[in-house]
């Protein structure tokens, strides 16, 4: 058996792991883990070997993932009969009841997809908490969190081989965290920039911090800080390169890269 399985993991499963022990309430004398998606389990593992969860369920949708799951389980816990990781093949959260986990984690997949596995769970209760690393629509999950009874609790970003990796920690109240005001059509979705599409205007500051995230705005995150500084330098290199505007299209898109950057610099001003 071998001793520790953190030389296998990723800088971006160990921030996972990092914001499930953050998770963890100090009056919780127990803390069960679900591990949605949990591929070859080694953050499933990594909980437990460092004492943040008390059982792990491991998930996946498919049968290869999780007989690479049961290997190393049994390579860095031991026989996994005895080990605290239950497996099982599920999709999301379909094998999972209700009262058999305190928090999941549903990482390393697309926006969609994670909004898809929470609509299809049936075991959130109040005090459940979700840890969450969507690698797209970031915003999109943000707000639908919020609107779906889940108050964002905390966020953090790292870089990992120059790609920028969100993770949320959200914990479930049970009622909308919206105002009347906020409207889903409102929030802009990163792929919608980057089209030739126009995306709806933001309307006012509360939908600027659901965009961004409040959380990391308020930490003054030095990684978010890092990517939207990068953003603003490549927004400000294409801007100047459409100095000339010759068709409606290329109105458009100035006008939101424009938008765009007075985004990022009253987000920059906020986190000074």
């Amino acid at each position: 058996m071998e001793s520790s399985v953190t030389g296998r993991m990723s800088k971006r499963m160990l921030a996972v792991a990092d914001m499930v022990s953050h998770s963890r309430q100090q009056d919780n004398k127990t803390y069960r883990v679900a591990d949605i998606g949990c591929d070859h389990a080694f953050v499933s593992i990594y909980l437990m070997q460092h004492g943040i969860a008390d059982k792990v369920i491991a998930m996946d949708v498919n049968p290869g993932p999780l007989e690479a799951a049961r290997k190393n389980i049994d390579r860095y816990l031991g026989t996994t009969e005895g080990a605290e990781i239950d497996i099982r093949l599920s999709d999301g959260f379909a094998g999972l009841k209700k009262g058999e986990t305190d928090a999941a984690v549903v990482a390393g997949m697309g926006g969609k997809l994670v909004i898809s596995i929470i609509e299809g769970a049936d075991v959130f209760v109040p005090g459940y908490k979700l840890i969450l690393s969507p690698q797209s629509d970031v915003p999109e999950v943000r707000l639908y969190l919020l609107e779906h009874g889940f108050k964002l609790m905390d966020e953090d970003m790292i870089c990992e081989d120059g790609k920028y990796y969100n993770i949320i920690c959200a914990e479930y109240v049970g009622t909308s965290q919206l105002s009347d005001d906020v409207d889903e059509d409102d929030i802009i979705h990163q792929e919608d920039r980057e089209s030739n599409e126009q995306p709806e205007n933001i309307k006012g500051e509360k939908l600027i911090l659901i965009q961004y995230g409040e959380n990391l705005i308020n930490k003054k995150n030095p990684v978010f800080r890092e990517y939207l500084e990068k953003r603003k330098k490549s927004l400000g290199t294409i801007y100047d390169n459409l100095s000339q505007p010759c068709s409606p299209l290329v109105v458009t898109r100035r006008e939101e890269i424009k938008r765009e950057l007075g985004e990022i610099e009253f987000v920059l001003e906020k986190m000074n």
